[in-house]
């Protein structure tokens, strides 16, 4: 944020007293993350460091433009949206803990006819989320971490985690890492068939969304789908991941772009 400069008083009677009054007359503000406020964590004054850390892009708008972003062909108002606006109303609370980031049951993008369920609640353990995920967000620098998996009946599924780092550099190298992850991914899985996705910036209420998808498994009919996405605000970054067999995934839309949003949308 540009400092905002005071407004002097327009007529000063005393030179000297305008020239005092003109030194001291610009400030600069302590900007606070919407992260920090949703944590609810004090304001810190930190000395300007020599290299200014790396700073996550603007909340994405949500079509195409300058920008280069392409509007997605399935939107939360589209298949499973006109649900949206009630899954999160502007009058909700900020949330207050890591596990608030997790989406709910109810707030899980409608794949198919039957409903999702919450089936674990935790801290992150040592699996990976997703086939291209290698190791765990606190192996890679997270201070703490919680996970919650979904069943979303027959072989559809999902994971979400919400990571904490130190700061916004350990978020933003960790980040890297999982992007990293993704590219070398279709030389790593050993099956007949691997298919993985570019990775495609998600419009996003708060922060970095990004997502891909990939398919890999002995053939076309036995193979697995998914879709991966990843949030990345300040010092939080949360990735999730939605998987299903190929006739159960959609072709048409990316459930993992879906939660993306409404992920960003807990960073409010």
């Amino acid at each position: 944020m540009n400092a905002v400069p005071r407004v002097l008083p327009h007529a000063v009677p005393v030179a000297l007293t305008a020239l005092v009054l003109l030194l001291g007359g610009c400030g600069s503000d302590d900007p606070t993350t919407s992260a920090d406020h949703a944590i609810g964590a004090p304001r810190h004054h930190r000395a300007q460091p020599a290299t200014p850390p790396p700073s996550e892009p603007p909340a994405q708008g949500t079509g195409g433009g300058k920008g280069g972003l392409s509007k997605p062909r399935h939107q939360d108002g589209g298949k499973d949206g006109g649900k949206v606006a009630s899954l999160f109303s502007p009058g909700d609370p900020r949330p207050t803990t890591m596990g608030a980031h997790l989406l709910t049951a109810r707030a899980m993008p409608v794949v198919s006819k039957g409903s999702w369920r919450i089936v674990r609640n935790g801290a992150e353990d040592e699996r990976p989320v997703g086939a291209c995920q290698k190791t765990s967000l606190e192996t890679i620098g997270a201070v703490s971490a919680v996970l919650r998996d979904y069943d979303g009946g027959g072989t559809l599924r999902a994971t979400q985690v919400v990571a904490r780092f130190a700061d916004k550099v350990s978020a933003a190298r960790a980040h890297g890492v999982l992007t990293a992850w993704r590219n070398d991914c279709a030389q790593r899985l050993d099956f007949p068939r691997t298919k993985v996705g570019p990775i495609v910036q998600v419009a996003t209420h708060r922060g970095l969304g990004e997502a891909y998808r990939s398919a890999f498994g002995p053939k076309s009919g036995r193979a697995l789908a998914s879709g991966f996405g990843m949030v990345w605000k300040g010092r939080f970054l949360s990735i999730i991941e939605i998987a299903a067999d190929t006739t159960t995934y959609p072709a048409d839309w990316d459930p993992a772009r879906a939660a993306v949003r409404r992920i960003s949308r807990t960073f409010a």
